[in-house]
């Protein structure tokens, strides 16, 4: 790995392999909130550096995308502050998901090296359909960029939605491995005149397979819970966030806290953490499969959150450092798998229905 321009790389991510033979290794972000805990005032300078870096001198109004699962709370997170920093409130910012059953589907484009390639952008909400059809300038959010495959086939299928390209579109990424290629690309597949990008780290890696990674099995039991019902209201996020006041933070925390989100639920866990202060962190659970190593130093493997019959994990977790534990989940405590439950022991999840404290891994 070669770095030529940003932070020390060796405080921004490890590298890990993952398991998935399409790409088996991951860059591991050490301040984005996935696999490892982040203080939530580190998280929130990291997005306020994400958002100077993009042109303001672009048309309004401004369509910002972030990409599911890693990158939704990134993405919302730079809108955010976008909005903090121009006061405007011609923004809105729209996540993919892989959860189709909230709403109708409006654009779907591939990630080809994920784990799970496809995604989807569900139908603005209509408060906002008329910001989303007259943006001028897209912003793509994501945590990292290796060719700009995804930035282009997202870019070009919103031209396509929308009957029209942008005027200008801007990428922002917590690293850029791309060297040129991901402005290009974008560039050609939405035929904006104007491109540019942004990244914390920018440089080049390059590697050599091994062979193939194994193949998975669900654990035993832990495909038994039903199927979610979101319904709409949970789901409204998915259509879309538009720009809004900034919360004030509620104040310094007595105990170390950690907020757990869990899959694409993670910008209100991130947001519950920072007004809870006192450098409570937060993270959230997800799909990757990755294996362990230096960067994973713990995993817990359970049942994903919605009944969707796939394996979810939960890195660097010790339940023991920490005073309070946090779990933020959509729907019901029944979504909660029993093996998260025994590997946290002793928690909180906040439900759609209210708190309900857990000991042992059971109801308290």
């Amino acid at each position: 790995m070669t770095v030529h321009a940003g932070a020390d790389p060796d405080g921004l991510l490890q590298v890990a392999e993952r398991i998935n033979p399409r790409r088996p290794f991951l860059f591991v972000s050490t301040v984005l909130g996935r696999h490892i805990p982040v203080d939530a005032a580190r998280h929130r300078a990291v997005l306020r550096e994400l958002a100077a870096a993009v042109p303001l001198d672009t048309p309004h109004p401004v369509l910002l995308a972030g990409f599911a699962e890693t990158a939704v709370g990134l993405g919302a997170g730079v809108h955010d502050e976008l909005a903090r920093r121009t006061g405007r409130a011609d923004l809105v910012c729209l996540s993919s998901t892989r959860h189709t059953g909230v709403g109708e589907t409006w654009v779907e484009f591939r990630e080809d090296h994920s784990h799970a390639p496809d995604h989807a952008l569900l139908r603005p909400h209509p408060s906002l359909r008329p910001l989303v059809e007259a943006a001028e300038t897209l912003v793509l959010v994501d945590d990292e960029a290796s060719t700009g495959r995804t930035f282009a086939a997202v870019a070009g299928a919103l031209a396509r939605a929308r009957g029209r390209g942008f005027r200008a579109i801007h990428l922002a990424t917590l690293t850029d491995w791309s060297g040129g290629e991901a402005a290009r690309r974008v560039a050609a597949a939405a035929g904006a005149a104007r491109v540019t990008m942004s990244a914390l780290v920018s440089g080049a890696y390059s590697w050599s397979p091994r062979g193939l990674a194994p193949a998975r099995a669900l654990p035993a039991g832990c495909a038994a819970l039903p199927v979610a019902d979101l319904g709409a209201d949970p789901g409204n996020w998915r259509h879309g966030l538009p720009a809004g006041p900034p919360d004030a933070p509620a104040g310094a925390a007595a105990r170390r806290t950690l907020v757990i989100g869990t899959g694409e639920y993670v910008w209100p866990a991130f947001l519950l953490a920072e007004r809870i202060g006192g450098g409570a962190a937060f993270l959230a659970t997800t799909r990757s499969p990755v294996a362990p190593g230096p960067a994973i130093r713990s995993k817990a493997v359970f049942a994903d959150h919605y009944g969707l019959g796939i394996e979810m994990y939960l890195h660097n977790v010790v339940p023991q450092d920490w005073d309070r534990i946090l779990l933020l989940v959509e729907g019901e405590a029944g979504r909660i798998c029993p093996r998260l439950a025994a590997h946290l022991g002793r928690f909180t999840a906040l439900t759609a229905a209210g708190p309900v404290a857990f000991d042992g891994g059971r109801p308290a």
